[in-house]
Parts: C-alpha cells; structure tokens; sequence
C-alpha cells in the first residue's frame, strides 16, 4: 500500500484547483501590470516638513506677538506654547505640530489680553486619513454646533509658489455650551488645510486628494484659529477679522515650513 500523499500534493492534483490557480496567478499578474502601466499609486511616500514647526517665528510683525506666561491649572502652557497631554497627541495622530498663543496688541488692554491660538499639524504618507476637524472634536467635547460656513480670507502677501492661497477658503464653525456650573460658553474656530501646498476647508475634499491614485507624494497640515478671551467680549464677527488678520501677517513666514504644490510637482516629476 502505497504511502497518502502530503495534502499539498493531493490539492496541486486536483484539476480545478488547478485551472483555479493558474486563472488567479494570471488575473494578479495582470493586475500588478495594468497598475504600472497607468502609474496607479497604492503606497504614498512621505514628504518631509522643510523646516521644524518649532522654528515657526514667535511674532509676526508688530501686532501679533508670542504671549508671555500663561495661567494653567495642568502647568501645560509655558511661554504662549501649549503641549498636549500624551493620551491627547496619540488620539491627534501626529508629533509634528504647535499650539501657541500669540497676543494682539492692537486690540488687547491691560486688563483684557486678546490672545489668538494657532494649531498647526502636520501629517504625511498617509492614504485614507481623516483629518481632525473642530466640527467634529468639539461635539465630542460637549459643544453644541450653531452653525457652520465657508468664507474667503484675503492673504494678499504670499509668493508666487502659494498664489493659490491669495484668497483661501476657510472653514467657520460656532459652538455653544452651557457648563453645570451656569453660564454659558460660546466658541468660533477657523481652519483651513495645505493639502500638497494647495488650500482645502472640507475633509472629505482632503481624503478625496490624498486618495488621487496618480499622486506617490502626499501631505496635508491643518492650520486651526480662535480668539481666547472671557465670553461676551468680543462678538464673533470681530473675532473673525482678528484672525483673518493674523493668518494674514502669520502665512508668508509659516507656509514657508510647508512644501508647495511646486515642490510636489518637482518630486512627482523625479519619480
């Protein structure tokens, strides 16, 4: 009596399995070669910040200027610059990024500084990521949404490399809570994104971007503004031209750290 057959011999020996596998091994060939003939791209590669976010300038110009020491029961805020606690940075998804807060010193007193909070973060090499939007992070935080619309910001002073951005769309998001302890907690957050150098204000439009099956270089930084001040100060129409002022006076020295969509190109081109 002859030996069984190991199962692996007993599977190659049957027909159908097979034709099966030819059919398969042929269709992945294929495949593997219909995707490099149209230059179809499933891996993204990364593309690396020119320079720290840390090497941001702390003013810019005149009016807008790091804050000094900031009060913070956590001792977080140091100098304007705020760190995430750890559990937070990993939920962010990235390690390149700042929180500061620049003080306004057109429109602060002495008795009421008029601060600006900027957070910028940085990602890249990702495929189908989903951007962190206030929209969905303050919800989450027990915010109520008031309302949410697109406006165009003028930022009349970038070079001919960001010209797209000379009057960029950005995302205004109004929220709303009431605190057990009375009163009530009203916030206005502008943000926009640097997708590849070019300007977005809607996530899905991000994901749609990054998704481009022609594209090998991909990167994305979310740029995100509110005005901190005690509630009822400052209507938020007032905080809007606050802010379109600071991106104004901040974006020629910030989206410098940025690749543009020119340096995307050169790199798609040198593939």
């Amino acid at each position: 009596m002859s030996p069984a057959k190991p199962l692996y011999r007993r599977v190659f020996d049957s027909p159908s399995f097979a034709v099966a596998f030819a059919v398969l091994l042929i269709a992945a060939a294929g495949w593997n070669a219909a995707l490099r003939a149209m230059k179809v791209v499933l891996a993204k590669a990364d593309v690396p910040l020119k320079r720290s976010l840390e090497e941001v300038p702390e003013s810019f110009g005149l009016r807008f200027v790091l804050a000094r020491e900031l009060d913070s029961p956590q001792g977080e805020v140091r100098k304007g610059k705020e760190k995430m606690p750890k559990d937070v940075e990993e939920t962010l998804g990235t390690s390149d990024y700042i929180t500061w807060y620049f003080r306004d010193t057109f429109r602060s007193t002495n008795d009421v500084p008029v601060l600006v909070r900027m957070h910028v973060a940085y990602y890249t090499g990702l495929l189908d990521a989903v951007p962190h939007v206030p929209d969905i992070c303050y919800l989450a935080g027990g915010f109520q949404a008031k309302g949410t619309v697109d406006v165009k910001w003028r930022l009349p002073d970038l070079p001919e490399a960001w010209r797209a951005w000379r009057e960029a769309p950005i995302r205004r998001s109004d929220f709303v809570r009431t605190p057990r302890t009375g009163g009530k907690q009203e916030v206005t957050v502008f943000y926009v994104f640097s997708v590849n150098g070019v300007p977005a204000c809607d996530r899905l439009t991000v994901r749609k971007m990054l998704a481009d099956p022609w594209k090998k270089y991909c990167y994305y930084a979310k740029i995100e503004l509110s005005v901190n001040l005690p509630p009822g100060i400052m209507p938020a129409d007032e905080q809007a031209k606050v802010c379109e002022a600071f991106l104004a006076a901040a974006a020629p020295a910030l989206f410098s750290h940025f690749p543009s969509a020119q340096d995307i190109d050169q790199l798609e081109a040198g593939r």
